[in-house]
């Protein structure tokens, strides 16, 4: 994030360590929590949000990468596990940083083992299961070459994805959970001992407790992020940004705002020009739809967000005291406005909007 103060991203920290306690209080103390800070802690900084979660010594935390780990490497002891696995040659940064594959395929199996057959000693590592999603992961027919492999490792965990933990009501979810139980069975049956099981990410600690097991991952649910209305009530969000106004003006009846005449007055207005756009992780949807907020009001986009500046109308009933003013924030994300309220407006997710905004260059982040 860059030094322009066009745009305020505020990260409420203490908003994320309430919500890491929510979930121990959900959980018990008996379940490992095991934060995903992958994507840059899905924008909010990976850096900065490790170091404030040490304080509460968690066992591991997931990334998607090997490079994500080595980042993070010099800023936690505990252990960092790669959920994208290894590929042929990274072997050896893997060993030499303490760093952790969750492997996910037959040919990663068989890369760690023969890299622990070289070192005399079994490797630590994560299995993945693919239990339906159809991305990464061990497939079921590839159980039994895989479950040979696990002879000569030290399996930390077995691991699996959710399609669609949000969805209460979806018969899937129940199949994945049997799916996977069953198939943890062989591997610790292969490797001749009980192996900590994981399943549940962020909407799942809310919605499935049979999909609690041993160690949960949470996300979304550490940022505050609702991926489903009343999903996690006592989550408070950690995201806060805010937009400077360049301008107020007036425009006419019948008068056009931004490209492609998107927006026309109907009648005599005034509107306030934003130091946001699409360059800064606004998406392009959200013109003529999403809102920003001046003193708890909401102020309508008007035309089309450009890859600078955004226009918004602002209320017909304000004062000429009221109004705001250049140099002055309106809020985007904050009280008034959720991220999974402005999401919905452009068409887009809550997290991709938040690592949207944690991408954008000219957005600055201060740690609260």
């Amino acid at each position: 994030m860059g030094a322009s103060m066009n745009i305020r991203a505020q990260i409420h920290t203490q908003n994320i360590l309430h919500n890491y306690d929510v979930i121990v209080r959900k959980l018990g103390k008996d379940k490992i929590i095991a934060p995903v800070v992958k994507a840059n802690a899905y924008g909010l900084g990976a850096v900065e949000i490790v170091k404030l979660l040490e304080g509460k010594k968690p066992l591991l935390y997931y990334v998607a990468t090997l490079d994500e780990a080595l980042e993070l490497r010099p800023y936690s002891k505990a252990d960092l596990v790669v959920f994208g696995g290894l590929s042929a040659g990274q072997e050896d940064y893997f060993i030499a940083h303490n760093i952790i594959p969750a492997l996910k395929s037959e040919e990663d199996m068989r890369l760690w083992h023969e890299a622990a057959k070289r070192l005399g000693r079994p490797l630590p590592c994560h299995i993945h299961l693919d239990t339906a999603m159809n991305r990464t992961g061990i497939r079921a027919r590839g159980d039994s070459d895989s479950t040979f492999y696990t002879r000569g490792l030290d399996v930390r965990c077995i691991l699996s994805h959710f399609v669609s933990s949000e969805e209460t009501d979806t018969p899937l979810n129940q199949e994945q959970i049997d799916h996977f139980l069953s198939r943890a069975a062989q591997y610790e049956l292969a490797y001749d001992c009980a192996i900590v099981k994981s399943m549940a990410n962020s909407s799942a600690i809310f919605n499935f407790p049979e999909s609690h097991f041993d160690l949960v991952r949470p996300g979304g649910a550490l940022w505050g992020v609702e991926m489903q209305a009343g999903q996690g009530d006592d989550l408070k969000p950690a995201l806060q940004v805010d937009v400077k106004v360049l301008q107020v003006s007036d425009i006419k009846t019948g008068q056009s705002v931004g490209y492609n005449e998107l927006y026309r007055a109907e009648r005599p207005q005034r509107i306030a020009t934003l130091a946001i756009g699409y360059a800064d992780g606004l998406h392009w949807p959200a013109s003529n739809q999403a809102s920003f907020y001046w003193n708890g009001q909401p102020c309508k986009i008007a035309g089309s967000v450009s890859m600078d500046l955004t226009t918004v109308i602002l209320p017909q009933d304000l004062s000429d005291d009221d109004m705001p003013r250049a140099g002055e924030y309106m809020e985007l994300i904050g009280d008034n406005q959720r991220i999974e309220t402005l999401a919905q407006a452009c068409g887009a997710r809550a997290y991709e909007m938040q690592i949207s905004f944690g991408n954008a260059p000219r957005i600055v982040a201060k740690y609260l």
